[in-house]
């Protein structure tokens, strides 16, 4: 799905085969929960499309996401497929239950990419989250390691969606949302209320610390 825009399907399907046209695209399909389908030959060639990053169709992007049968309309709204990584993470911690375990306590893990998987780059693990886009996004992870200490892991997002701090929708800025008030009420007694802190914990207990590799 394209954030901000609802382009006719023969537009673009033009666009998509265009850009992976030299892949081999079997089929280009418009579903009714408002998404648009693109069956590749092989799952491979999918990984791929999805490792490739995000793509942008008339400068606003376009939201990747694997098949699922139960793929939501409403809750795609309110959650995004985003690339992180993961900096100087150990690599005793590289494996897919480790990962999928740190991450979940952000969003729901979708896939590893390929370097990552075969650990060919021990530079950072990179992984597709399926997460909400709030004002503040966690920056760490904290979980505990096998020795029972809390650590602190930083987040790097490869890249984030412009979202509305007026409607809550998606990309567009409040500058140029269509919903903004007619009056805006300007408040000028001060507010002594402090921003929110969020710690993220990982689940994993000291009686059930992280598996290694």
């Amino acid at each position: 799905m394209v954030i901000g825009a609802n382009p006719p399907l023969a537009v673009f399907e033009g666009f998509l085969r265009r850009i992976w046209g030299n892949l081999g695209i079997d089929r280009v399909a418009w579903m009714n929960s408002g998404f648009t389908m693109v069956q590749f030959r092989d799952e491979a060639t999918r990984d791929m499309v999805l490792e490739s990053g995000v793509i942008h169709f008339d400068k606003k992007p376009v939201i990747l996401r694997p098949w699922s049968s139960d793929v939501e309309t409403i809750r795609s709204v309110k959650s995004v497929p985003v690339w992180i990584r993961l900096l100087g993470l150990g690599l005793q911690y590289w494996g897919v239950n480790c990962l999928s375990s740190l991450v979940s306590t952000i969003g729901t893990p979708i896939m590893f990419d390929k370097v990552t998987k075969a650990r060919t780059m021990i530079k950072f693990a990179r992984i597709l989250v399926d997460m909400e886009i709030a004002e503040h996004l966690p920056m760490h992870i904290h979980y505990l390691n096998e020795r029972g200490q809390i650590m602190e892991q930083a987040i790097e997002y490869e890249w984030l969606p412009t979202k509305c701090s007026n409607c809550k929708k998606l990309g567009h800025s409040a500058a140029v949302c269509k919903h903004s008030p007619t009056v805006i009420k300007k408040n000028s007694e001060p507010s002594n209320q402090a921003n929110p802190v969020t710690m993220i914990t990982s689940e994993t207990t000291a009686d059930t610390p992280i598996s290694r590799l």
